[in-house]
């Protein structure tokens, strides 16, 4: 959920998760999981990190200073540490993977088609 440099972008460019951290809401090994989850998805699932990038400055603003920020930052470290989810976390991420994520995609895919003609 992460891109590299930009305001927010913490070289990695965790949006909500520097926004967070920035903010006092997680603390420094809470940001650094997820930063380094964040290097993966760019890798691994560009056309999400490309949706991403669209709207994360955009989130964080909303997210990172907030409880909505933790909640996304400490579910994020729990998935990366293998940590047992309560229902809480539970339900966030079926969300995650089955709204947000998909059209995050589709987001990033489109951004890209649109660019290549233009």
């Amino acid at each position: 959920h992460n891109k590299g440099g930009g305001s927010g972008g913490g070289g990695a460019g965790t949006y909500i998760c520097t926004a967070a951290y920035s903010n006092g809401i997680t603390d420094y090994s809470t940001f650094s999981a997820n930063r380094k989850y964040g290097i993966g998805l760019r890798r691994n699932d560009p056309y999400l990190m490309k949706g991403y990038d669209l709207v994360g400055p955009t989130y964080a603003k909303w997210f990172g200073n907030n409880g909505v920020g933790k909640t996304l930052t400490t579910y994020y470290k729990k998935n990366v540490m293998g940590e047992q989810l309560n229902w809480k976390y539970k339900l966030l991420e079926k969300f995650l993977l089955y709204i947000n994520r998909p059209t995050l995609r589709v987001l990033g895919y489109l951004n890209e088609r649109i660019s290549s003609k233009g």
